[in-house]
């Protein structure tokens, strides 16, 4: 808990989600609502939003640091599993 690693990688987390949604929400087809698609979805991309952070305070409660730490230490032993 308090690493430096999960703050950055956490900084990085809530800065690029809601970008990577408002990308996503540009890029559906939604002809039947005129111009106004990115207004209509502001409020879902906000729920998508919350509602990752939620799941993912449940399913990995410490953080992006341990999923760093988890992933090299699969790499580092990599052939030889123990």
């Amino acid at each position: 808990m308090g690493s430096i690693l999960g703050s950055i990688l956490g900084a990085v987390f809530m800065t690029l989600v809601p970008e990577l949604l408002k990308l996503i929400v540009g890029w559906l087809p939604l002809a039947s609502f005129g111009g106004n698609a990115a207004l209509i979805l502001s409020p879902v991309r906000t729920i998508v939003f919350g509602l990752m952070i939620v799941l993912f305070l449940i399913f990995e409660p410490h953080g992006l640091a341990e999923v760093w730490r988890r992933i090299r230490r699969l790499f580092h032993l990599w052939p030889f599993r123990t």
